[in-house]
């Protein structure tokens, strides 16, 4: 069945170990984020295909064990489907995330700024190192941190912004 790979010579043989083993390891990283986010339908599809990739790139590499340039493949491709995963996963960032925004200056200009693009935000006053501060709290969809973070720092460049991953458990202005 997959004659064609093995007789088509080292140089590519090497080539589709690493490029299996980059599937492998980037949908390994996918289906771990999709188990945190609890997408039940995505895991399974992307379990199927990340066990039949992870399968046929050993199969391949364990053929001749003592080949470095196969051992090397499988290696690199591992590595490196970890950071293409990471990427993927960047750009369909799917998920939520919670903006913390420290502002000492402009605090609630940024929220009503947010507000009018759409954004929930809690306003909290508080007291910081240097005195009184606007702590603002927003949960946005991970595709969205970008554009608040460049809302934020229009209105103040010297904001604090963190962000974190979240699981949202009830609906508020989100509607889950």
């Amino acid at each position: 069945m997959f004659d064609w790979v093995t007789n088509s010579g080292p140089i590519v043989f090497a080539l589709v170990i690493f490029v299996l083993r980059i599937i492998n390891m980037m949908f390994r990283t996918l289906r771990t984020l999709a188990i945190v986010r609890k997408k039940t339908g995505i895991v399974f599809l992307i379990g199927l295909l990340q066990s039949s990739s992870f399968v046929l790139s050993m199969v391949f590499a364990i053929q001749d064990i003592t080949n470095l340039l196969n051992l090397s493949a499988y290696a690199f491709g591992f590595a490196t489907g970890n950071v293409f995963g990471m990427m993927v996963e960047e750009r369909l960032a799917f998920g939520y995330v919670n903006l913390t925004i420290m502002s000492a200056d402009a605090g609630h200009a940024i929220a009503e700024r947010l507000r009018a693009e759409g954004h929930a935000v809690t306003e909290i006053l508080a007291h910081g190192k240097d005195g009184e501060v606007t702590v603002l709290e927003s949960g946005v969809e991970k595709k969205y941190t970008h554009d608040v973070q460049e809302i934020v720092l229009e209105v103040d460049p010297g904001a604090f912004i963190t962000s974190r991953n979240i699981q949202p458990l009830a609906s508020g202005f989100w509607h889950v």
